[in-house]
């Protein structure tokens, strides 16, 4: 019986299509000549830039950002026009072109430069100040023997109503106890200088967002305690420097403006467990401060150790605004923006 005849074998098809090798040789050149993204995506089109003037900043960020734009800050200027905290210019200009992503640099508004003295009559200094340094005004603080509770403002000067300037110098009578001036005053002072260093604050997302500036908010009563005392207080940093506008640079320029008896700085950062207390290291510049530095250092966290805070003491490796000023220094780790153990006591106002 004559075998079945076979049907002829067609060639078995190629997993993989002979053009595939090619393109892919083809893309890796364009990648090693820097062109793959362009052949492959091509170019996106330029943006016209929106008109964000007079917009508040959140406002202005979101209207960027469906254009494809960014936003970012590029200083503070007093307005008698533009609100608080609006955008005054925007540079590009409104109409102008730049490439997605590109960066609009705007000026924000600090408020009108002459304003309506706030009335701050029965707040706490702690709160007063915050207001008032908020506006851009100076605190200066005297103590008044008084039956208020102690840290009561009583008086201020110029008085609510009245129109004041940025910069201007307010002064505030706040309550000290009868009996011995009380914990306004718990110290002579008089002629000492201090720089207070709130160290800039770690960028906080998820769980940490809106956690309040613990640095600042320390660095504020302290320095209320320290002036009632009859010293001298520069604070390197405040409520209403614009986001960049305060880094470790300009906060040592400031602090070496200052002329200080003794820097102390104060300092959230993202990876602490709990308070520390760290001495300035000693340096080339002014090798001497570091034996003053390390007593000031252990003074400070045997004082907290006292008040229930463990506070190991240890170097600083690296300051930029210790190392700049040729007076002891120290630097006050208050905890983690990622600790909720932390979060939860920078929200607790008894803490500070």
């Amino acid at each position: 019986m004559d075998p079945t005849p076979q049907s002829p074998v067609r060639p078995r098809r190629a997993l993989v299509p002979r053009w595939v090798p090619v393109v892919v040789a083809v893309l890796a050149l364009c990648v090693a000549a820097g062109v793959a993204v362009p052949l492959l995506v091509g170019r996106r089109p330029d943006v016209t830039v929106p008109n964000v003037q007079g917009l508040e900043v959140a406002v202005a960020r979101s209207r960027l950002g469906e254009a494809g734009l960014l936003l970012t800050y590029g200083d503070k200027r007093f307005s008698s026009t533009v609100p608080l905290g609006a955008v005054i210019e925007q540079d590009p200009p409104a109409g102008g072109v730049l490439p997605y992503r590109g960066t609009v640099v705007v000026i924000v508004s600090a408020g009108s430069e002459e304003f309506t003295m706030p009335d701050v009559l029965g707040m706490r200094l702690s709160e007063a100040r915050t207001l008032l340094e908020g506006r851009g005004l100076v605190v200066d603080v005297e103590p008044v023997p008084s039956d208020e509770p102690s840290g009561t403002v009583l008086s201020s000067l110029p008085s609510p109503g009245a129109t004041v300037r940025t910069s201007e110098a307010i002064r505030l009578g706040v309550a000290s106890s009868r009996d011995s001036s009380g914990s306004l005053r718990p110290y002579a002072l008089s002629g000492a200088s201090f720089v207070l260093d709130p160290g800039t604050p770690p960028e906080a997302s998820g769980e940490a967002s809106g956690t309040p500036d613990a640095a600042l908010e320390v660095v504020r009563r302290l320095r209320s305690l320290l002036e009632a005392s009859g010293a001298t207080v520069t604070v390197t940093r405040n409520a209403i420097d614009a986001p960049g506008a305060a880094d470790d640079t300009q906060r040592a320029v400031r602090a070496v403006a200052a002329s200080c008896t003794a820097v102390v700085g104060l300092s959230v950062d993202e990876s602490a467990q709990g308070i520390a207390v760290y001495a300035a290291a000693p340096t080339a510049s002014w090798p001497a401060l570091y034996i003053p530095s390390a007593d000031l250092a252990r003074r400070i966290s045997d004082a907290l150790k006292g008040s229930r805070f463990s506070a190991p003491i240890s170097n600083v490796a690296s300051d930029t605004v210790l190392a700049a000023v040729a007076a002891p220094g120290v630097r006050v780790i208050l905890g983690s923006v990622n600790s909720a153990e932390d979060r939860t006591a920078f929200r607790d106002p008894d803490w500070a």
